[in-house]
């Protein structure tokens, strides 16, 4: 099945966001959890994302796409940046940096619960 990057789901208002790129400054959840509402899924690594509310369709690249996989509810930040940094032999400093840009991003996009 082949998924193409601008989906037409009958609306204009759905456009495709790449996650993982910028910081907010918002202080991090301690446990972040995926919005139960929302519907997604990965293909060939990369995640897509259906936010029918707001009709907005975000693309994760495969680095935001583990980090998104982690996002439970019961993996603390911790937890997150030491898987990702197994999963892609990075140094913790990196791995931590990483985490923390694309949960600042899926908050933004409110594709987080609380």
């Amino acid at each position: 099945m082949k998924v193409k990057k601008n989906m037409d789901l009958k609306t204009t208002r759905v456009q495709p966001v790449v996650i993982g790129t910028s910081t907010d400054g918002k202080p991090s959840q301690p446990h972040p959890k995926r919005r139960s509402d929302l519907s997604y899924r990965t293909i060939e690594g990369e995640t897509l994302i259906l936010n029918r509310k707001e009709g907005h369709l975000h693309q994760l690249n495969p680095t935001a796409s583990f980090i998104w996989d982690c996002c439970d509810g019961n993996s603390n930040i911790a937890d997150i940046t030491d898987r990702l940094a197994g999963a892609y032999e990075v140094d913790s400093s990196t791995a931590r940096k990483d985490v923390e840009e694309v949960l600042s991003n899926l908050r933004s996009s409110n594709l987080l619960g609380d």
